[in-house]
């Protein structure tokens, strides 16, 4: 992420710390877990309590969660 600054009238670019710039693989995968539980959840609104937890189960399988 950079952010414009200006310093002394000359104009530099900031960088933001490393941390933030930077999701862990670790996140990514939750993030892409939470995406595909979401998308599910709309396409499938009356899927009952079993299909909804094995449809959850296969996800956090696939996504490495």
């Amino acid at each position: 992420m950079k952010c414009a600054i200006n310093i002394g009238g000359a104009r530099r670019t900031a960088r933001a710390p490393l941390t933030l710039q930077r999701l862990t693989t670790e996140q990514q995968r939750w993030q892409a877990y939470e995406a595909a539980k979401h998308l599910w959840e709309q396409q499938h609104p009356s899927a009952s309590t079993q299909e909804h937890e094995d449809a959850m189960r296969e996800l956090a399988r696939r996504y490495g969660v």
